[in-house]
Parts: C-alpha cells; structure tokens; sequence
C-alpha cells in the first residue's frame, strides 16, 4: 500500500469505520513509520515505568493549572471563565512552530499532511479536548473544587465503556478493581456523600467524562496511523479553531469588552494562561499522547482519579486552604487502586517477555543449516566455491516480523 492511498477499515456503516480496531491494511510496511526505533514486540517494564511516572507528573500539572485558575477568579468571578479560555486558545498558536521544529516528523510531510481516512478522528479528538478545556473553567464557576472531584471518577469509567466497546481495549478484573477502588477514593475524598445538593456547576463538569473518554479514545484511533506530534499540531488547531468564536459569542462579539478585559487580565491570569499553555497544552497532552500509545485509554483515563488529590496539596500550600481527614483517607484509596494496576501491567509486561524470548529460542532451534553439503564424487574446490556463493539464511528474519506485527498492532 502506497504512502498517499486511502485506509479502509472494514464495516457496515460509518460508526463502525470510525472507531476500529487497526485492520491489516491500516498496518505502515515500514518499521521506522513510526520515528526511527527498532521494533520490539511492546513496552517493556522499564518503559511502562517511565510512562507511569510521567502520567503522575502531567496529573500534578493539571491540578496546578486548576489552582492556577481559582486562583486568578478570585479577581474577577464575571468573566474570568471566559477570557482565560479566549486568550488560552489565541496564545497556544505560538506552539505550532516549536512543536515542528522540535519534532524530528519535521523532515517529513506527516505533520501537515493527513489523509482522508485520519480527518475524522483527528477532529473528534481534537474538538472533544477543545470542549473540555471550555468545560473545566466554566464549571469552575458556578461550583467549588469538590464537585470536580466527584466528577473526575467517571472519566475512567466512560473511557473503559467507549474503548472496550469499540475494541481498542480490552477489559479485565485488576483493571475494573483498581477503577472502583479509585473511585471510592476520590468520592470520599471530595465529601461526595455530603454533597448537598446538584447545581449548574456540578452539571457543567458532567461533560468532563465524555468529552475526555471521547477524546483519548479518538486519539487511539488517530495515533495508529499518525505520529504523536502531528495528532497534537492538530489538536491545537483545533482548540482555537473552537474557543475563539465560542468565547466571543458569550461576550456577545462585544469586541471593545473584549479588549479592556484582556487589558485588565494582570499577573494572575497571564500567568494562569500561559501556565496552561506550556505546562498543559505543550507537555502534558504530549505525555498523554505518549501514553495512549503506551498504556492505553482506560490507563490514561485511570489516571485523571489523581488529579483531586494534587488539588488537595497544592490548594493547601498555594491557596492556604486546610486538608480534612477525609481529604487523606480518599488519597490513600486512590493510591492503592493505582498500584493495584500498576500491578497489573506489569504482570502482563513481564509475561510478554517471556513469551516474546521463548518465541525466540524455539525459532532458533528451528531454523536447520542450509549449508551445502559436498557430496560423494564431487571436486573439492568447486564444493568449496559452492559454499562461498550461498547466501545464509537470516535466521531472525521472521521473528523481527513477529514483533514489528504485534507492536503494529498495540499502538
């Protein structure tokens, strides 16, 4: 299959074409499609490590990007929702030209080239993270901190829904386990069960888990046939393609307010903007794009249970508000359902290893000596050319195919 002809997943109907698992024709035929690493036959455990730590370190960074916004609300309750994200989506452009020059897809044509087959992955993924964005500041709003803590549990659950009945994912008992044990953690956490009641903000942070779950999970399906960088070069275009004219309708496309409250936005909220705009934007959806490939979506999705308990510790040393000791027995919960899939992955890890290397000692014992043979009657010397002119066999040949397939296939 050449470089520029259509992929076709098959199935009846668009739905099913949309969020598929990889079809053998989607395959690249080249090893180095993706970057320029051997392949292996999937993440080992020293992989899977590092893309755990970095998980944990891109949840600390959005809940500083949450105290970062309550922290410049304060100032200016009204409109601070709105042109935190209007100046969030204009200011995030300058990221285009440092994502290219920094990526080495610079010197192909994948970063500002897409085929037709990854236009609508890319822009459902693209404008569900772009909606969310949108979500998170204006829920901020009209609730405080502990209905984002509710709300947050759901975002892996719908991510498992979306990602096991599409079959990109498959489901199994640690997994579930560790995602109720989680739950539970940040429900209490959040004083969830003396929730007084649901307001507008509470309803306006539901859309967090299904625009998230439909955003990684989107991202599953761009990222088997693009690389990481252009799939966010995209979704940055995304992202003010959709919160410039959404923000400026709410300002009634008033553009004289417009401008004074972006005159007036002061030290806290350029700093909360361009917090988020590097912090967020540049690193963590590049660390999240990462680990889709790596662990997946109910992984990515698991991991957003964190997020409430960076807000609890940051809110207590940046904000001076105090932790409660429900605050604590939620961290722990927390804490415990994600070593327990941590646990989990690694098992799994480990005994692909294992697999993978037995696969390759039975193949070597396989391959017999294809090395001609003199035989009775024949001259010496031409016996001796002969056996200089043979090609050996490639004895790793096949199970370099092996691993390319099965990595193909996990990403």
């Amino acid at each position: 299959m050449s470089s520029t002809t259509s992929l076709r997943v098959p199935g009846p109907g668009p739905r099913t074409r949309l969020l598929t698992p990889i079809a053998e024709d989607q395959k690249p035929k080249s090893p180095t499609f993706y970057e320029h690493h051997d392949v292996v036959s999937g993440p080992g455990s020293a992989d899977l490590a590092r893309a755990h730590l970095m998980m944990l370190f891109s949840q600390a960074l959005f809940a500083g990007n949450y105290v970062c916004f309550k922290a410049f609300s304060r100032h200016s309750e009204d409109t601070s929702a709105t042109i935190f994200s209007l100046m969030r989506g204009i200011v995030s452009l300058v990221l285009l030209p440092i994502i290219f020059y920094t990526s080495p897809d610079r010197h192909y044509e994948g970063v500002l080239r897409m085929k037709k087959a990854n236009i609508k992955p890319v822009l459902i993924q693209g404008l569900a993270g772009a909606a969310r964005q949108n979500i998170v500041p204006y829920g901020l709003m009209f609730t405080g901190a502990a209905s984002a803590g509710v709300v947050q549990p759901f975002v892996p659950v719908c991510t498992c829904m979306l990602a096991v009945a599409f079959g990109l994912e498959k489901g199994n008992k640690i997994k579930y386990l560790s995602m109720l044990i989680g739950c539970v953690g940040v429900f209490i956490a959040a004083k969830g069960y003396d929730f007084g009641g649901v307001d507008l903000g509470f309803l306006i942070l539901l859309g967090v888990p299904v625009t998230k779950s439909i955003q990684v999970t989107g991202q599953k399906v761009a990222l088997s046939t693009m690389r990481p960088m252009a799939v966010q070069f995209y979704q940055i275009i995304c992202l003010c393609a959709f919160t410039t004219p959404f923000t400026l309708s709410v300002l009634g496309w008033d553009m004289p307010r417009a401008w004074y409250l972006i005159s007036s936005l002061g030290f806290p909220g350029w700093g909360a903007v361009l917090y988020s705009v590097f912090f967020i934007i540049l690193i963590s959806w590049r660390i999240q794009l990462a680990a889709v490939k790596q662990l997946g979506p109910i992984a990515v999705g698991l991991y957003q249970v964190t997020q409430p308990v960076f807000c609890f510790i940051f809110a207590y040393f940046l904000l001076g508000e105090p932790i409660f000791p429900h605050q604590v027995v939620g961290g722990v919960l927390v804490c415990i359902g994600l070593g327990i899939f941590v646990y989990g992955q690694y098992l799994t890890a480990l005994k692909k290893e294992r697999e993978a290397e037995q696969a390759r000692a039975s193949e070597n014992e396989r391959v017999p000596d294809e090395s001609p043979q003199p035989r009775e009657g024949d001259d010496a010397m031409e016996a001796g050319r002969a056996s200089e002119n043979v090609r050996p066999r490639r004895k790793h040949s096949r199970s370099v195919g092996l691993h390319f397939a099965s990595s193909v296939s996990d990403m």
